[in-house]
């Protein structure tokens, strides 16, 4: 460690966002024995305004050339916090990459009525690390411009919660945003394509995504009137591709019109309102109404390719602010992965954002992850060619420790098969079929999905038991697409896999984020000569100058030489690097 990094003092500043709901007042309050007299322990704010808490471990001041010029950050963190991220690496768990911790203030008096006042859930929370150089001539640690600090986590504040001697905010990334009903839109029970009074504040069947060639399959509309007969299969604009009736393609298109409610098709004849997902019938059925659709998004429009499915479902459908999304992220997820899909949510499904993220993004074997900086990220784990150039190498010189961790039971022993289900079924046939339903449809319409596959015959002959990984993903709708990405997952998944946690000085930890490359050289196992992992978790507590990443290591990458193995260098001190 350098002499100059040795002279300073690392510390954290906090900044929550909170807000004054409008009519609403604040009291203010003045400080006394803490900070000079007349001073409010927040700025004041008119009614539907936000202000800025700001707290620090240590104490710190901004300086008068920094953005918004001096701010004070009180030395009122009362407990040392830590983060926690985590990035899935199987992909069948529903279970979202989340980014958590909580910060706790104290509490003298200051937050007694503005907890009661404002509210900071789902507001932005940032924590910063800087480091105070020492003045010698003062003798004294000084603080830091604002910019020189670095971002150790950015998210959204939950609910605080005040006790007597605390203000404890908890702490979540942008996925948080996310957990509320996905299907926002409900029938208004008005009549016409907004249903009978029976209909009113039930969910609108949500489609999204889909092509003519390829649409999404056997799904199951919602009836919103009696008569005329008419249903509807999305809350956006869609196309029917096929309609069936007990599995059969009994109908006959009449074309699209823009008033299902005026005139009628024959019996046996059905028409479209493509402007509203709507469809009428010239004759009441007899057996279960599916079809075959594409989804448009209301605004954003046609969109079939899954990482720009799932971009929409974060800004449009979810609402997502723009600044907790990495656009430029999944605008290239799209062109490295530009995968055909399609999903459908039936009113009965009551499903969450996070699980419609899930839906599309397992199926091409890709995670929705939080960056350090808060933004919402495409990440799609892959097996390393070991020809990739690492962020840093963690080694000797420059970590306290590595260790092994157990991987997922569903992955140690690795899996001999990777399995990826495609063509969904959105409706398992209830068993009634017409006359002149084909056999290949029939058989279709009792099946849940179609399948692709990838084996290791060498995983089968070295583990006794290995694992046999269940099924994941299903929105995609091309058998050779589902086929590329199952190979490429399975040769990272099908290997040998270890996790190692190795502890870092926090100023070397903070260049790698979730997904990044990194290469572990440690006379540990096969990492002597040094091998390339991906980082899927990071851990930091505001007490302890390291931060613990968990690392994934593949067999699947050869061993890559970064260099002479050095041997016999003792390893950075806690004292040295505080």
């Amino acid at each position: 460690m350098s002499g100059a990094l040795a002279l300073t003092a690392p510390f954290f500043a906090v900044e929550i966002e909170a807000f004054q709901p409008a009519g609403g007042s604040i009291t203010p309050v003045l400080g006394w024995g803490m900070v000079p007299w007349g001073m409010l322990s927040l700025s004041t704010v008119s009614d539907g305004a936000t202000t800025t808490i700001r707290a620090s471990d240590v104490g710190y001041r901004t300086k008068a050339t920094d953005p918004g010029g001096v701010q004070p950050y009180p030395p009122i963190v009362a407990e040392a916090f830590q983060i926690t991220r985590q990035l899935q690496i199987n992909f069948g768990d529903p279970n979202q990459d989340w980014s958590w911790g909580s910060v706790s203030l104290a509490n003298d008096g200051r937050f007694d009525i503005d907890a009661g006042s404002l509210n900071c859930d789902r507001r932005p929370v940032s924590i910063r690390r800087g480091r105070k150089p020492f003045s010698e001539s003062r003798g004294i640690f000084t603080d830091p411009a604002y910019t020189d600090m670095v971002l150790m986590f950015s998210g959204i504040a939950q609910p605080w919660f005040l006790d007597s001697t605390v203000l404890r905010v908890p702490m979540r990334d942008a996925s948080y945003w996310l957990e509320r009903p996905y299907q926002q839109s409900r029938y208004a029970g008005t009549g016409l394509l907004e249903g009978d009074a029976s209909m009113a504040g039930v969910a609108k069947p949500r489609t999204r995504g889909g092509t003519a060639t390829y649409p999404v399959r056997r799904v199951k509309p919602v009836r919103v009137a009696s008569s005329p007969i008419v249903y509807q299969y999305s809350d956006g604009p869609g196309t029917v591709v096929n309609l069936y009736e007990g599995a059969a393609e009994v109908f006959t298109y009449d074309g699209d019109v823009t008033n299902l409610f005026l005139g009628a098709p024959a019996p046996g004849h059905y028409r479209t309102d493509n402007a509203h997902a709507a469809f009428q019938l010239g004759s009441e059925p007899v057996n279960e109404i599916t079809c075959d659709v594409t989804g448009a998004f209301p605004i954003a429009g046609a969109i079939s390719v899954l990482p720009t499915i799932a971009r929409y479902i974060l800004t449009e459908d979810m609402q997502l602010p723009g600044d907790l999304i990495d656009l430029v992220g999944f605008t290239d997820a799209a062109v490295s992965f530009p995968y055909t899909g399609g999903i459908y949510f039936s009113p009965d499904d009551a499903v969450d954002g996070t699980t419609a993220i899930f839906r599309v993004l397992s199926s091409i074997a890709a995670r929705c992850v939080a960056s350090r900086t808060g933004q919402l990220q495409f990440k799609a784990l892959r097996a390393l060619s070991g020809m990739e150039t690492p962020t840093y190498t963690i080694n000797l010189l420059n970590c306290a420790s590595v260790v092994p961790v157990p991987m997922p039971a569903v992955l140690d022993p690795p899996p001999y098969r990777v399995r990826l289900a495609y063509m969904h079924n959105n409706t398992v046939a209830n068993g009634s079929f017409d006359g002149l339903a084909l056999d290949t449809e029939k058989l279709y319409a009792q099946l849940q999905d179609k399948f692709v596959q990838h084996t290791n015959g060498a995983i089968s002959i070295t583990y006794a038991r290995p694992n046999d990984l269940a099924p994941f993903g299903g929105a995609m709708l091309i058998q050779s697409e589902a086929q590329t990405v199952i190979d490429e997952v399975g040769t990272l998944l099908c290997a040998r896999g270890r996790i190692y946690e190795a502890r870092i000085p926090t100023d070397v930890a903070i260049d790698a984020d979730l997904g990044d490359i990194v290469r572990i050289q440690y006379p540990l196992d096969d990492l002597r000569y040094g091998r390339l992992g991906i980082v899927i978790g990071e851990s930091f507590n505001s007490a302890d100058p390291f931060v613990t990443l968990r690392v994934l290591v593949s067999s699947a990458v050869g061993a890559t030489l970064s260099g002479p193995f050095i041997i016999g260098i003792g390893r950075i001190g806690v004292d040295s690097i505080a």
